[in-house]
Parts: C-alpha cells; sequence; structure tokens
C-alpha cells in the first residue's frame, strides 16, 4: 500500500543528508551560551582554508563577514560569501533546540559553474553584437534587424518574395543644388528626407537606399511579410504621407521666404529577390525584379506632387482607393502600362 503522507522516510532523509554534507564541505560550529564564542565545532573545515577554530575563541573572528551579526537570537543566511582561497560559502546562522550554531556550506563549484555560463553567455552576447555591427555597417540598421530576428536571411543566391517597392524623389533638386550655398543645399534636403523617411518607417517599410535626393523602399520584408495586401495597403499610405508631408515642408519654408520643391512617387508590386550585391569587402542588401524597376520608371515619370501606382499594386490595396485617375503610359524599357495617379495637394506640388 503506498504511503500517502507528507514526511519524508528516515532512509531517505540519511541519503540526502550524506549527500549534502560530501557534495557541499558542511562544516559547523556550536556557540557557547554568550552567543559569542565557539563551544565545539566539526565536519568539513578542511574545505576553508585559513579558519582555525579552536573552542573558546570568538566566532567573528572566523570571517570578516560575521562581524556585528554575532550574538543573534533568529536565523539568518549569507550567501555566497567569498573566503580567503578564491572559494565561496553559504554561511547560516541556525537557531536550534535553544542553541545557536553556524553552518558554512560550500557553493564554489556553483559559482564558478554559474561564473562559466556567465562567461560563455557573455562571449555569446559579444559574438552576437560583433555580428550586429557587422552588418549594420555593410547592410544597414534595419536590414541588419531582420536578419537577427530571422524575418529575411542572409543569403546571397537570395530569396524570392512579394514585395511592394516604393521609390521618392525631391522634384527640382539639381537645379537647386547649382545655384545654392553646399550648406543650405543640405539643410534643404535633409528637412526633405524627413519628409520621406518617417512615413515610410511609420508604416512598416524599409528603406533599401537612399540615392542622392531620393529613396528606395520596400514594404513587405517585416511584419506584412508575404502578405501583398498588407504591404500594398501600408505603401499606398507612405506614398500619400509623403507628397502630405512635402506639401508642410513647403508651406513652412514659404512662411519664412525659402524656395519650395515637389516630390514625386512611383509604387509596384511583385515578386523580387531579395539577396546581396557585391563582394566580401562590401555588401550591399537590394530587391530586384521587373516590378522594382517599374516602380523606379514610374516616379522618374510622376510630376512634382504626383503618386504613380502601378495596376498589381492598385488592386491589392484594401480599401480599394478612390481618386485615382488611370492612365496608360509608355514606361521606358517596359512599354504601356496602365497606372492609376492620385495628386497631392497645391502645397507638394512646387518644384518641376
Amino acid at each position: 500500500m503506498t504511503d500517502m503522507g507528507g514526511g519524508i522516510p528516515a532512509p531517505i532523509l540519511d541519503w540526502l543528508m550524506e549527500q549534502c554534507a560530501g557534495e557541499r564541505g558542511l562544516a559547523w560550529a556550536e556557540l557557547e551560551d554568550d552567543g559569542v564564542r565557539v563551544r565545539r565545532a566539526g565536519g568539513a573545515w578542511d574545505r576553508y582554508a585559513g579558519m582555525d577554530v579552536r573552542p573558546g575563541m570568538e566566532a567573528d573572528g572566523l570571517h570578516d563577514a560575521l562581524a556585528g551579526m554575532l550574538p543573534f537570537d533568529e536565523a539568518w543566511s549569507l550567501p555566497m560569501i567569498e573566503l580567503a582561497d578564491g572559494g565561496h560559502a553559504d554561511l547560516h546562522g541556525l537557531v536550534l533546540d535553544g542553541r545557536r550554531w553556524i553552518l558554512w556550506r560550500d557553493v564554489s563549484r556553483g559559482v564558478e559553474a554559474a561564473r562559466g555560463m556567465q562567461q560563455s553567455a557573455n562571449e555569446g552576447q559579444l559574438r552576437q553584437a560583433r555580428r550586429a555591427r557587422v552588418l549594420d555597417r555593410y547592410l544597414g540598421r534595419e536590414v541588419a534587424g531582420l536578419i537577427e530576428r530571422g524575418e529575411v536571411r542572409l543569403n546571397a543566391a537570395g530569396e524570392r518574395r512579394e514585395i511592394v517597392t516604393l521609390f521618392a524623389d525631391v522634384r527640382g533638386f539639381t537645379a537647386f543644388n547649382e545655384r545654392r550655398d553646399a550648406q543650405e543645399v543640405m539643410d534643404s534636403l535633409n528637412e526633405y528626407m524627413v519628409a520621406m523617411l518617417e512615413p515610410v518607417l511609420d508604416e512598416g517599410g524599409v528603406v533599401d537606399k537612399i540615392i542622392g535626393d531620393g529613396i528606395m523602399a520596400v514594404f513587405g520584408m517585416s511584419g506584412n511579410a508575404g502578405n501583398v495586401v498588407a504591404a500594398a495597403t501600408a505603401g499606398w499610405r507612405a506614398a500619400r504621407r509623403i507628397l502630405d508631408g512635402v506639401a508642410v515642408v513647403n508651406a513652412r519654408r514659404a512662411a519664412r521666404g525659402a524656395e519650395t520643391l515637389g516630390a514625386g512617387v512611383g509604387l509596384a508590386a511583385g515578386e523580387a529577390v531579395l539577396g546581396l550585391l557585391g563582394g566580401r569587402r562590401r555588401r550591399a542588401f537590394t530587391a530586384i525584379g521587373r516590378h522594382v524597376n517599374l516602380a523606379a520608371r514610374l516616379e522618374d515619370a510622376a510630376g512634382a506632387g504626383e503618386a504613380l501606382v502601378a495596376e498589381d499594386a492598385w488592386r491589392a490595396i484594401e480599401p480599394r482607393p478612390h481618386g485615382l485617375q488611370p492612365r496608360m503610359l509608355d514606361v521606358r524599357g517596359i512599354g504601356p502600362t496602365r497606372v492609376y495617379c492620385w495628386r497631392a495637394p497645391s502645397g507638394a506640388l512646387s518644384g518641376q
């Protein structure tokens, strides 16, 4: 019949005690009635180098950790006290049957194991940080983050995926650059870049690259991976927000008498190969595919304040956007292509 009692049989307790005493190097000292001096001692004191325990000695002379701890009327514990030989022990003050005891329990092996585990973890974190720095340096922080999270495979052969690509460019910037001071050009470009980059990042896109006064961004590489509807919808929202943001920048610049510029956007959806370009010393992560070229061509054809959306992207957007005018466009290198045009408020139309 099974013993359902809550107690532990004496043979098991004896076995546990032998295991604990043998592995933990238990050493003990019973204190005199004054709770300060040692009455008797025993156990594995040879495990604790430098501790000469003698009857009648003051117990706080065994270790600095005992200073101020004696006498005591309640049990206490001091974990992982460092010993003179570099080892460690848990130190316990016990009150049993009206007598005071000090118990030493060797935990050096556990501390060393924990240190080894911590060292391994630290080395692993250093390797990971080093790899992250390399990825960040050569591929950019956003793409490096996707690779570290496993959302994009670091594969020189490339990975096929349905994505949405957006190109945006500042109109009239080349002429502006030729007639302005370099510092003014840099400050102005940064102002427009913020208006183009923030909508992309806010909508979950990844900035593939900054090309002079333009950007290339990809949707469908992160949280909306494999979902062309979500990617196209996010890309469409980003396109509109870019042109709205440029309108805000232009209003701000006009108010202070600065020259205003426009922006054009191209958006297309389709299959692309995501992968690495370059050699051992310098690589770049990018997307290659027919629709990527189409998005670039649409951005080039867009006027200031226009977003041109390829038909595949337009059909994937939910809810289907209204107010876009269909247009047949003879796209360079591609041929006649149906696109949908959205024009921003007048504030985004400055420039050519």
